[in-house]
């Protein structure tokens, strides 16, 4: 019978109504679709840039090499241009300073180095210099160095009747491979690719941006409705018919799921570029990032963003105003922003004592835990115990933004402070 139908929950009402609002929206689709290419122009082009910047040794780069002396012009065009060459850079000896000068302020030179009178003897020491318009390209001067170094220091060998090759051969670096151990000896791997840090720093970049992004952006998204709703009244209309606690509960999920079907779409997205387009175009993924990583990131999202957003959605309740709202979350913002600021530490460093304490307490654990599990072997008890913790805070914080949101809602007028926002906690 008709009559008899069970109604919808008020509270699913609510969440489809948020839901679409935020799913069905062209910015949303576009972000979407778009957001995969904008985070990687965000973390990994520029990362990549950066690594193709400092890496100097296949640029096409002019040095010039001065001196006023003949004899020393001619020992560097001996035993200095060669080595230049080696490296495919362009190089020529000059008694002209003033041409070279020109030449650096015009950028048909990238530098040049002056040698002393008595180069390369073995007390030329003090008259060396590198000229260039940048004092900041470490990169090209460490070479040049190491150049003009290893000419002097044969120089001093010879002088002191030492067989150099036999110096050399003395002197010879030991190669020590680096190993990362694993729970399963099977698992362990060689790492011996400098690039491999740099792959690491990227992928924890990239999932920490994720969190941090979608945590923002949909906690800011639920405190703003709520402080619309609020200064127009029409929270007044909403209450009339479904109580607050569904409103709130209602609002979080609405948007989370929102979120879910985003991070189900980037997924989509990861899985297509490493499993096809990447052996398609021999596209080398640095970090293994595997099914459990996703896992972790999408668990670590619903935490973070159910934590963060239940603030939000509070700090909206005792808002009058956007700028307010803004003013009471600063504190939510530290510690959104702390794992960030600290990336580099945590992924040097995941098994440090502050690492580990970040990684349990639940304002930093979504994304702290997270690098954790990426850059080294994270024992399973341990994300396990870091996930209970969140989702105990979890629980405690939404059932106090509750109390907050069902006494701020109706409230209008006035800015609450924290003190004040502390009583209705106790109410």
């Amino acid at each position: 019978m008709k009559g008899t139908e069970k109604k919808p929950s008020k509270m699913l009402v609510v969440l489809k109504y948020e839901f679409k609002k935020m799913a069905f929206n062209k910015v949303f689709v576009i972000i979407t679709l778009l957001g995969p290419f904008l985070l990687a122009a965000v973390t990994i082009l520029p990362s990549y840039i950066a690594m193709k910047t400092m890496d100097r040794s296949k640029a096409s780069l002019h040095i010039g090499i001065y001196s006023q002396d003949d004899a020393v012009r001619g020992k560097a065009g001996e035993l200095i241009v060669p080595l230049i060459s080696a490296k495919g850079w362009i190089s020529f000896v000059s008694g002209d300073e003033t041409e070279l000068r020109a030449q650096v302020l015009d950028e048909k030179l990238d530098g040049y180095l002056s040698l002393p009178e008595n180069f390369p003897s073995v007390d030329a020491k003090g008259n060396f210099g590198w000229y260039s318009k940048s004092t900041t390209d470490v990169s090209v001067f460490g070479a040049v160095k190491e150049i003009v170094s290893s000419v002097v220091v044969s120089a001093r060998l010879s002088a002191a009747s030492v067989d150099e090759s036999l110096v050399r051969t003395l002197m010879a670096p030991v190669e020590v491979p680096v190993y990362k151990v694993s729970a399963s000896a099977a698992d362990d791997g060689t790492v011996t690719n400098e690039n491999d840090f740099i792959g690491a720093m990227i992928t924890a970049l990239t999932f920490c941006m994720l969190i941090y992004m979608t945590v923002l952006l949909y906690g800011q998204q639920i405190g703003r409705s709520v402080v619309a709703e609020k200064s127009s009244k029409i929270v007044d209309i909403l209450l009339s018919s479904v109580r607050s606690e569904e409103l709130l509960y209602g609002k979080l999920l609405g948007i989370g799921l929102a979120g879910l079907v985003q991070y189900g779409v980037w997924i989509g997205f990861a899985v297509l570029i490493i499993g096809v387009v990447g052996p398609a175009v021999n596209l080398q993924i640095p970090v293994n990032i595997g099914m459990d990583k996703a896992v972790y990131l999408v668990l670590f999202f619903i935490g973070g963003y159910l934590l963060y957003s239940s603030l939000y959605a509070a700090c909206g309740a005792a808002s009058e105003d956007d700028q307010h709202m803004a003013q009471l979350s600063m504190p939510i913002l530290v510690f959104l922003m702390m794992p960030m600021l600290l990336l580099q530490m945590f992924i040097q460093q995941p098994g440090s004592p502050f690492a580990v304490v970040l990684s349990y307490f639940p304002f930093t654990s979504p994304m702290v835990m997270l690098i954790r599990t990426l850059t080294s072997d994270i024992a399973l008890w341990q994300i396990a115990l870091s996930l209970l913790v969140l989702a105990l805070s979890v629980a405690v914080m939404v059932k106090l933004a509750a109390k907050i949101f069902r006494v701020g809602i109706l409230m209008t007028g006035k800015n609450f402070t924290f003190k004040e926002i502390l009583v209705w906690l106790r109410s």
